[in-house]
């Protein structure tokens, strides 16, 4: 979970980030002013990256199905300030970063992201990366967008 010594890494999941980001928050309060000062820039990044984990977990508490416009907003630009500020600060942005972003726009239509989750398009990403790994490099990008159209019609009730 915390990686190799000489290149340490997180790698927490879902709600495992929940305690994790209350306790980063509360860390650089207490110990900001022993960092050195060649370092303060990225570690005043990682704080606000941090406090807007923290708030962004505060906006999507609660269980109302249907989220106001309001909160949304705040749960988007907190997710966005946390992500910028973690990139400026040096952190590496996985894929599953840019996922959440799309939970979050689906927010409008299918409410809380609690009340649905995104297996589908689990399923799909598997289902291209199947058809890509059975064509040619030289048509790949044809080949893959044919046999999605067919796996399309094939799915279709007659």
């Amino acid at each position: 979970m915390l990686g190799p010594r000489k290149k340490p890494a997180l790698a927490a999941k879902a709600m495992e980030t929940r305690g994790l980001v209350g306790f980063c928050v509360e860390m650089f309060e207490k110990h900001m002013d022993k960092i050195k000062d060649s370092m303060k820039l990225e570690a005043k990044l990682l704080q606000r990256s941090v406090i807007s984990a923290l708030e962004f977990n505060g906006h999507l508490g609660g269980s109302l199905k249907e989220i106001p416009f309001g909160k949304r907003n705040a749960m988007f630009n907190s997710y966005k300030s946390c992500i910028v500020c973690f990139e400026r600060a040096g952190g590496y942005l996985t894929p599953k970063v840019h996922l959440m972003f799309h939970c979050l726009q689906r927010t409008k239509t299918k409410g809380h992201p609690s009340f649905y989750h995104t297996f589908a398009d689990e399923s799909l990403n598997g289902l291209i990366a199947r058809i890509a790994r059975s064509c040619h490099r030289l048509s790949w990008d044809t080949d893959i967008l044919y046999k999605i159209s067919i796996s399309k019609r094939l799915d279709k009730p007659v």
